[in-house]
């Protein structure tokens, strides 16, 4: 969170354009750095006001959460699909019926961590 208000930013900002105060001069009174006054400005003549508000958003604690199981989920579901497609294909090794190009894309599943020995 800024420890600069919205109303703090305007201040400063109406203080270096209109009052021609410097960027040091600014920042020294509204007890800020000089980056802070130039990325006020800069985001003021750009945007507007509307550049000044913040752009954080509060999600809830529900929401969070959704969103956690859902990642869960789907990474169980991608690891759980190439664990089955890799006994499918061990399976068919050792009865003698798969192609070595299909060993060879077992071993890249191997060496990218996606099922561990």
């Amino acid at each position: 969170m800024s420890r600069h208000t919205f109303e703090d930013k305007l201040k400063a900002i109406d203080l270096y354009l209109n009052k021609r105060n410097s960027y040091r001069e600014t920042a020294k009174l509204m007890s800020a750095t000089k980056s802070d006054i130039i990325k006020w400005v800069a985001l003021y003549q750009k945007h507007g006001e509307k550049g000044l508000q913040p752009t954080y958003t509060n999600y809830s604690v529900k929401f969070k959460m959704d969103v956690l199981t859902y990642m869960e989920k789907q990474e169980r579901l991608f690891v759980k699909h190439h664990m089955y497609s890799i006994f499918l294909l061990t399976q068919r090794w050792q009865n003698g019926k798969e192609p070595l190009k299909n060993k060879v894309r077992m071993a890249c599943f191997l060496k990218r961590g996606v099922v561990q020995k």
